[in-house]
């Protein structure tokens, strides 16, 4: 029996500011058939729907083929999916808030399962390194010009 109110073998969180309103960083977020634009470990992403909670999407990181469900879905607020790989569990948060001008986005991501227990300190420096990638390049595209969008 799983229980829910352990914490996971790895959870990473980040936070960026940028200079860009919450609806423009949403909609860079939500494209997700575009995350190859600006995240070079994602190969490609497919949305088998709207973006909406329990939406499935296919999508490959690192070579890795994942398969994950829309989980929440608060426009300009928050965003995540969890889904498994590998006979992991993961999970992945983003939270947005407008700050100065800008937008604050915080990220969590979040990896369980038995063998994620046994090579957690490898899986930390993965997943951290993850999600600075993510970071900076949903920074870098929100605040792009309209033309290099």
């Amino acid at each position: 029996m799983e229980r829910s109110d352990r914490k996971p073998a790895v959870q990473v969180e980040g936070e960026v500011w940028i200079g860009a309103p919450p609806s423009r960083v949403w909609e860079v977020l939500t494209d997700l058939e575009r995350w190859n634009r600006w995240h070079r470990g994602i190969s490609f992403a497919q949305l088998r729907g709207s973006v909406e909670r329990g939406t499935i999407f296919h999508w490959r990181k690192d070579g890795m083929h994942v398969v994950s469900a829309l989980d929440p879905v608060e426009p300009e607020r928050t965003f995540g999916w969890h889904g498994r790989a590998f006979g992991a569990r993961l999970r992945h948060l983003w939270t947005l808030e407008p700050s100065q001008g800008g937008t604050r986005v915080r990220g969590t991501e979040s990896v369980d399962g038995f063998m994620v227990w046994v090579i957690r300190r490898s899986v930390r420096k993965t997943v951290d390194r993850s999600l600075a990638e993510w970071l900076h390049g949903l920074k870098a595209r929100a605040e792009a010009p309209k033309e290099d969008r």
